[in-house]
């Protein structure tokens, strides 16, 4: 396959119906989402492993391989999306592994304490929110763990700068026996560098030193017209 090819073949991949290849106004790079039940296996699993005969323990950890976004993709914000159906919130813990770079985030642990009985987590968790997830009504019993908050151990900007290419990881524990749950759903919210702000990410960029728009390529070598 010629380089001229290849290209093509990445921005067709690229473009699949759950990502954005197109720059908000306003914005230099682009925004590109990821869902489990587009890309991943494990998008429901058993939490932990084997319930309800074990109630506590790991969940089989669900993985997501993304599409290759090219060898110049870049992250440059993430933020993740979360449901998981528990009968002990205070029971979960939640961990966010990127497997090629081995980058990985403890994103809640045991929120509110071990007391903590309230049912359930649905959330999105973005370093820009106003409140910490364990300071906020998933951390209390009689609330609904629901809304956008920071990570509870650290932040997501420790994957910025990654090629997020590859598989990534979902792992879940239930530290205590007694309840047990499940996934419901996961999914990533990424953001693209586009370093010449043409609306098309670097990875499938074909010039990325010069912005073009409409990917124009009149000698058909691969590489963009400037």
């Amino acid at each position: 396959m010629n380089r001229s090819s290849s290209k093509n073949l990445l921005r067709s991949i690229v473009s699949l119906a759950v990502i954005t290849l197109t720059a908000q106004p306003g914005f230099a790079d682009v925004p590109a989402t990821f869902t489990c039940a587009a890309f991943g296996s494990g998008c429901t699993n058993a939490i932990p492993a084997n319930a309800p005969g074990t109630t506590n323990g790991p969940m089989a950890p669900s993985l997501m391989p993304l599409p290759n976004l090219g060898t110049l993709a870049s992250l440059t914000d993430l933020n993740i999306s979360v449901k998981i159906n528990h009968t002990w919130r205070g029971d979960v813990r939640v961990f966010l592994f990127h497997m090629p770079t081995g980058v990985q985030l403890e994103l809640l642990s045991d929120i509110g304490g071990s007391n903590n009985d309230a049912n359930d987590i649905d959330v999105t968790l973005d370093d820009e929110a106003a409140a910490n997830i364990s300071a906020g009504p998933c951390a209390a019993t009689n609330m609904a763990c629901t809304g956008t908050f920071r990570p509870e151990n650290g932040p997501l900007s420790i994957f910025d700068g990654i090629n997020p290419s590859g598989t990534w990881q979902l792992s879940i524990i239930d530290a205590s026996s007694g309840d047990f749950g499940s996934l419901v759903s996961w999914s990533l919210q990424m953001t693209l560098r586009d370093s010449d702000s043409d609306g098309i990410a670097d990875g499938p960029d074909n010039c990325n030193a010069v912005a073009n728009a409409s990917q124009s390529d009149v000698e058909g070598d691969g590489i963009g017209d400037a």
